[in-house]
């Protein structure tokens, strides 16, 4: 291995536990928590299992499928607000926090995330564990299963966690 594929190696993996400690702190809800109205079938639902398996054949493949479910379901939340959702995943994630459909903190994961699938998907000699490639397709559970559905930005806007 190169100095170089270690270096990114080790800081995928130390902006990964970083990004794990926000959602903690940010309280976010736990890996596998459906948020049910963002799809249209909830019991088609098989999320942490795919990645489960497709992460051993392909790490790469199994973050960018994790980073494909955050961004189909900012898109969904968008749309069900009422809004045209903007092109770009980070500025719906903006217009969601704005709306009060999606704390603050995990409205940063969303940007942090973005920037690890990129480094990940395009580095050429970067070879990621499978176990990293499921800690982050965890962390984008965790950031779909706290987007508020349509109509809850009022009742949680006092609760203040996050957002």
């Amino acid at each position: 291995r190169s100095a170089r594929f270690k270096d990114l190696e080790l800081s995928f993996s130390k902006k990964l536990d970083e990004l794990e400690g926000k959602a903690e702190q940010a309280k976010l809800p736990a890996p596998g928590t459906r948020p049910a109205w963002v799809y249209e079938n909830p019991d088609d639902w098989t999320f942490g299992d795919y990645i489960e398996r497709l992460a051993p054949i392909s790490p790469r493949a199994a973050i960018s499928e994790a980073w494909r479910h955050v961004e189909l379901a900012l898109k969904a939340a968008a749309t069900r607000s009422g809004g045209k959702p903007p092109t770009r995943t980070t500025d719906s994630a903006q217009s969601l926090q704005q709306e009060g459909l999606l704390p603050r903190d995990a409205a940063s994961l969303v940007e942090d995330l973005r920037a690890l699938r990129n480094r990940a998907v395009h580095a050429d000699d970067f070879d990621i564990d499978p176990e990293r490639a499921i800690e982050f397709a965890r962390l984008a559970e965790r950031v779909i299963a706290s987007i508020r559905p349509p109509g809850a930005a009022a009742a949680t806007a006092s609760q203040g966690t996050g957002g």
